[in-house]
């Protein structure tokens, strides 16, 4: 018996973090499941892919934050089906 968890965006996946909010400049939102390739790590050593975001300006905090914006990236490691 198998059964099948339908992800429509990276809030529905078991995966989905984030850098912690002492994250300079906010948090990157990211994807736990592999670690990210070298051209995405830049000077960060998270072993994580950083997921597309949108920076935005917070009520609850007083700041701009980063927020997903809610698009499963290409390099997702999950499959299709």
């Amino acid at each position: 018996m198998s059964k099948k968890i339908v992800i429509n965006s990276c809030d529905d996946c078991q995966h989905r973090d984030h850098s912690g909010a002492f994250t300079r400049g906010g948090a990157f939102p990211l994807c736990g499941e592999t670690r990210a390739p070298e051209s995405q790590q830049k000077k960060y050593k998270w072993y994580c892919r950083i997921l597309p975001f949108k920076v935005v300006w917070s009520e609850t905090w007083g700041k701009e934050v980063r927020q997903y914006t809610g698009e499963i990236p290409g390099w997702c490691p999950l499959t299709e089906n």
